[in-house]
């Protein structure tokens, strides 16, 4: 079975409508995501219906807790200075089903495909909000592939990865909505559980409209926008 692996995907409806698309092409069956549908952008409902036609598991993620103090009044000042007004935007365009569907999201998920056993995180296996960087040291990565899942799949720094020892992975496949490695586009990862191999994946989508609406709705955090096309030379 194909099974396209998601992670961050963050309100961009147009990033995801492109991975879907391609996924299809593959003859994806089945989505795996690990966290976090909401926060900086601004398309939650649209990428939820993208999402009702597929087959899914997943967690929520940190900005899922976001949005889940959001709703209880908590922190907002603070989120809407750090990651702009998606969240705010979310909660406003979500129906209660919706919020309640996000953010009672498992943190935290093992399960079997194809009697593979799978542990889902969204920053680490031990907390949502811990970062695993590329150059992490290898004490952090020894101590995942300890825990003797066949795969653990994280998300979180937005930066795609993929560890090997033995027959065990530890996949990040990076960040659909907003990448981070200076290499544009939407990021995801193809596995085949048949041959337990692992493609890391980059879909090039167009970015204009969605520049546009941060200029709408955060003209003064320019970050969601650079973040979406700078380069290596930019």
């Amino acid at each position: 079975m194909k099974v396209a692996i998601l992670s961050d995907i963050h309100a961009n409806f147009d990033a995801l409508f492109c991975v879907l698309k391609e996924a299809k092409r593959l003859e994806v069956e089945y989505l795996i995501i690990a966290g976090d549908f909401v926060g900086y952008y601004y398309n939650i409902c649209k990428v939820l219906d993208a999402l009702d036609d597929w087959e899914f598991t997943a967690i929520g993620g940190n900005h899922e807790t976001l949005l889940a103090d959001w709703l209880n009044n908590k922190n907002q000042k603070t989120t809407l200075k750090k990651y702009g007004s998606g969240v705010k935007i979310a909660s406003e365009q979500l129906s209660k089903k919706q919020q309640q569907w996000l953010i009672n999201l498992p943190k935290k998920k093992e399960f079997l495909i194809e009697n593979r056993a799978i542990l889902l995180c969204h920053g680490s296996p031990w907390g949502e909000d811990e970062y695993i960087y590329p150059d992490c040291k290898q004490a952090k990565l020894d101590a995942i592939f300890s825990l003797q899942h066949d795969i653990t799949i994280y998300g979180h720094t937005h930066y795609p990865i993929v560890h090997r020892y033995q027959n065990q992975l530890i996949v990040n496949p990076g960040s659909v909505g907003q990448t981070r490695d200076r290499k544009p586009g939407a990021c995801w990862t193809l596995w085949d559980t048949k041959l337990n191999a692992i493609e890391l994946m980059r879909t090039f989508y167009n970015t204009k409209e969605l520049i546009k609406q941060c200029q709408a709705n955060d003209p003064y955090l320019l970050y969601l926008q650079t973040v979406l096309t700078r380069t290596n030379e930019n």
